[in-house]
């Protein structure tokens, strides 16, 4: 966690973001209710107590309620993708100098010792599971279709040349 304590105000920003987000996404059964109570209550709805007696006018004060809280959710919303985004890319960035730094410092006689490369077998059998197939014929249709057992027999051989 040594690399996040850099980025404390900008999690702390981005956590609000997301929590402002998620307030803002609760709006719409709360605006529902309160047009189900204009309806019903008419005069003695909430909107109605707030200063807004006339059914119509409570209608549209709900209506610009409805925008402006639709109108933070989007923006919070933005503001968290964003700040999330902006923070891993930034923190990665920070990680992959760090380790390249690291490499270079390494004396060669660390390189020599330490084993590098694949282990091949490993793959082929990973790859013979048919797990990842590497083949695979062209579509002729604009529905995907299962390689015919001729691709998987060209496949298998290539991968997997019959002896002698």
């Amino acid at each position: 966690m040594q690399y996040a304590d850099d980025y404390r105000p900008r999690i702390a920003v981005a956590s609000l973001y997301s929590v402002l987000n998620k307030l803002f996404d609760l709006a719409p059964p709360v605006l529902i209710g309160m047009a189900v109570d204009v309806v019903v209550s008419q005069q003695d709805s909430f909107l109605a107590k707030m200063g807004l007696v006339e059914v119509p006018a409570q209608l549209v004060g709900l209506g610009i309620l409805t925008a402006v809280l639709w109108g933070f959710e989007s923006l919070f919303d933005y503001l968290k993708s964003v700040g999330w985004r902006n923070l891993a890319q930034d923190l990665q960035h920070d990680l992959r100098i760090d380790t390249y730094a690291h490499v270079q410092e390494l004396d060669m006689a660390y390189f020599e010792e330490q084993s590098t490369g694949v282990d091949v077998g490993a793959q082929r059998r990973h790859q013979s599971t048919g797990a990842i197939p590497r083949h695979r014929e062209p579509m002729k249709s604009s529905s995907w279709s299962r390689p015919s057992s001729s691709s998987w027999g060209r496949l298998s051989s290539w991968h997997h040349p019959s002896p002698g």
